[in-house]
């Protein structure tokens, strides 16, 4: 069931604070401006549109000198939309940003450098974990706020494992007992073990990084894949998918937005990969979260990448990036911001709202399993990865395309192995 929203105007009688006990000069956002107007630009579907408009229905009522022009998007045309307008010096006040994009506009030199704001608290960054307060860093400057993170996880259908006599094993799966597990489901119960968005590589990052590979790395760095061991993910894949338990959803793979912003057809299956897609997605009962399947030995630490960065644009004028800045301190930091917007935009990068979350009545049980799972890991025993490969883009879609023709039978496990580096690497 969708998560109901916080209505606005129960939002506008409540005093709006800075839950997290700050006091102003940690960050308190009511400061007197002339009258101000930003642009704000971000992608998303029609949920996170909806959510996102009445955030800044509410900041406009707590701020009545500031209002807002919205440029929402959709993923796809986001990246040209918002080229073209800094190409003619008119890039939004503020825009969301994920890592791929943030390296290519701070080349650009079209963000400015946020530190100055955080280190004079107008954007409150101490509930970051130290590790994520430097993801937004490119050539030298702060050039986005962490808003959310990743992280790879499992999750699973206590009551479709039920149903088809399967135990949930003490010290979690290994690639084989996952596999069995999902054949099993498909046996007993006719369902499949996964519903894949073959455009999301989860499951073939966790397998790399067992195997120290990575699709990730620093910018300007290839892919550091070897073919045989792709051969043996895309082989692993076409077993899973020849079983029946692996299908898609939908005729492109991709799993497609419901009315009720879940994922068509994601409820069918009993395992999920990637946080995006661990939700109830119209469920009766709560999916659970544990660590990804892993062979004894195997590096399974968790890699934990910024998702999406707000960043103010350096063509704004003065007036406008503080205002900017003192928008964003509020959307990371206060209660209500963090309460309405929940998971929608992924795990939040604030160690203070994912506290806020877990306690809040309105998340599912799958959000607060999700939100709960990431607390479970030390700092310690997480890899943090500043940026993910320049070309996301290129390696979602190269992804997607090799495993839609696996699915399909058009290529072989080795061909796709061989495509999918070929793509991605040029």
């Amino acid at each position: 069931m969708k998560r109901r929203i916080f209505m606005l105007v129960s939002l506008v009688m409540t005093v709006t604070t800075a839950v997290f006990g700050c006091t102003k000069s940690k960050g308190d956002t009511t400061v007197s401006h002339t009258k101000t107007e930003l642009t704000i630009a971000w992608w998303g579907n029609e949920t996170r549109n909806q959510y996102t408009q009445e955030l800044l229905e509410l900041y406009e009522q707590l701020h009545p000198d500031i209002s807002f022009i919205p440029i929402p998007m959709s993923r796809e045309e986001y990246g040209e939309n918002l080229a073209k307008a800094t190409a003619m010096g008119e890039c939004p006040d503020i825009v969301q940003m994920d890592a791929s994009l943030l390296s290519v506009y701070e080349e650009n030199k079209t963000l400015a450098d946020l530190t100055g704001f955080v280190e004079n608290k107008t954007i409150y960054t101490d509930f970051l974990e130290p590790e994520l307060r430097g993801t937004g860093i490119r050539g030298g400057i702060l050039a986005g706020i962490p808003v959310s993170v990743s992280i790879p996880a499992l999750g699973y259908d206590r009551e479709i494992l039920k149903e088809a006599g399967i135990e949930i094993p003490v010290n979690g799966w290994n690639w084989d007992t996952f596999f069995q597990a999902c054949c099993k489901v498909k046996e007993q119960t006719g369902r499949p073990g996964i519903v894949s968005d073959f455009s999301d590589s989860t499951m073939l990052n966790c397998w790399l990084q067992q195997r120290n590979e990575t699709l990730f790395g620093e910018a300007g760095q290839e892919a550091d894949i070897t073919k045989d061991i792709l051969t043996e993910y895309f082989q692993y894949c076409r077993a899973l998918m020849e079983s029946e338990t692996l299908v898609s959803v939908g005729e492109d793979g991709i799993l497609h937005v419901s009315d009720n912003g879940g994922y068509k057809g994601a409820a069918d299956g009993a395992f999920s990969f990637g946080t995006n897609r661990i939700t109830e997605q119209g469920r009766t009962v709560d999916i659970e979260v544990t660590d990804p399947p892993s062979d004894e030995g195997k590096d399974n630490r968790p890699v934990i990448r910024p998702e999406l960065f707000l960043s103010i644009s350096t063509s704004s004028a003065p007036e406008k990036q503080l205002a900017a800045a003192e928008f964003i301190n509020w959307f990371i930091n206060d209660g209500n911001a963090v309460r309405s917007t929940g998971t929608e935009r992924g795990i939040p990068a604030s160690a203070a709202a994912r506290s806020l979350l877990c306690e809040d009545e309105r998340m599912t049980g799958g959000e607060r399993s999700l939100l709960q799972f990431y607390e479970t890991k030390e700092t310690g025993n997480k890899v943090y990865e500043n940026a993910v490969s320049p070309n996301t883009e290129i390696v979602n879609r190269a992804y997607g395309d090799v495993m839609r023709r696996l699915f399909e039978g058009e290529i072989t496990p080795q061909k796709a192995a061989g495509e999918f580096l070929y793509q991605i690497d040029g």
